[in-house]
């Protein structure tokens, strides 16, 4: 398993599937990424959230494939095996 000491987490959504930037922010830090910057814009009907992480411990870093999961599941609701796109870098 490879684990990274940065992370880009990129949200897209539409403005029917609504959903708490905290409980977002709740799931990078219980995974041990601290949130060093988060930014969002809208362009037409979609709206992207850009978060800018760092591992609270650069050394053990942070596991990204479980993240981008564990976030899908919060946003969408579903299980892993049903997922629409969110990346993670």
């Amino acid at each position: 398993m490879h684990r990274d000491p940065v992370l880009e987490v990129v949200l897209i959504t539409g403005p029917r599937k609504k959903f708490m930037l905290y409980k977002v922010i709740g799931v990078l830090a219980e995974e041990g990424a601290e949130v060093v910057n988060a930014s969002f814009s809208v362009v037409g009907d979609k709206i992207f959230y850009t978060v800018h992480c760092q591992a609270t411990s650069p050394t053990v870093g942070v596991d990204a494939s479980r993240i981008s999961e564990r976030l899908k599941v919060l946003i969408q609701g579903r299980t892993k095996h049903n997922f629409p796109t969110v990346a993670t870098n």
